[in-house]
């Protein structure tokens, strides 16, 4: 996900950028923004020029980048998203939730160092989306690691359960994530949702 592409669209700003991955699912060639050929510095140069040489052009394409943030990436909008796909699978199909009194969802963080300190964007997406379900009536759980998360059985809404791990680079987050599962797999979760776990 180009994050500074949806950054820069919610401050109104037209965007430039290669042609390459996500940028070009995020990037509506002509309405958002321009893009050019991946290593083509003369072709990025255009593109930064007739942008700079036509300023209603700029500013079209800027206010249209900050209506698709609103319309498909604001907060609201991922929550909704996040509580029909979760709502998915614990139905087991693509039935989306239907009423605001459905049951409560029992879901389950694993992944990150916790809740309570913010160490990188995976607590801070913790805590924000975790406070944000919990005001909406689910249970929330974040597994979170002893020596990172402050001693509290629950944290702006979200429910804590902190668990030892091996303190050693290559060791901490698979030891972490290995005693969380197991400690999971004997809670009753409808969802368990794993997070970061590109260095185990």
């Amino acid at each position: 996900m180009g994050k500074s592409i949806l950054e820069s669209y919610a401050q109104g700003r037209a965007v430039v950028a290669s042609d390459l991955g996500s940028r070009r699912e995020l990037i509506e060639a002509g309405k958002t923004g321009l893009l050019y050929p991946v290593s083509d510095v003369k072709q990025l140069t255009s593109a930064i020029a007739s942008l700079q040489h036509s300023p209603d052009l700029s500013r079209r394409m800027g206010e249209a980048g900050s209506e698709l943030v609103r319309e498909r990436h604001s907060q609201p909008k991922h929550l909704e998203k996040l509580e029909n796909l979760y709502e998915e699978l614990r139905r087991g199909n693509s039935r989306p939730r239907t009423s605001i009194n459905a049951k409560p969802l029992r879901v389950a963080y694993i992944g990150g160092r916790g809740v309570g300190g913010k160490y990188s964007g995976i607590e801070t997406y913790y805590e924000e989306t975790g406070k944000r379900l919990a005001r909406n009536g689910h249970e929330i759980t974040a597994y979170c690691r002893s020596h990172f998360t402050p001693s509290t059985a629950v944290h702006d809404g979200i429910r804590t359960v902190r668990l030892p791990t091996i303190r050693f680079k290559h060791l901490e987050t698979f030891v972490h994530t290995l005693l969380s599962t197991i400690h999971a797999c004997f809670s009753n979760y409808d969802v368990v949702h794993y997070q970061c776990l590109g260095p185990s």
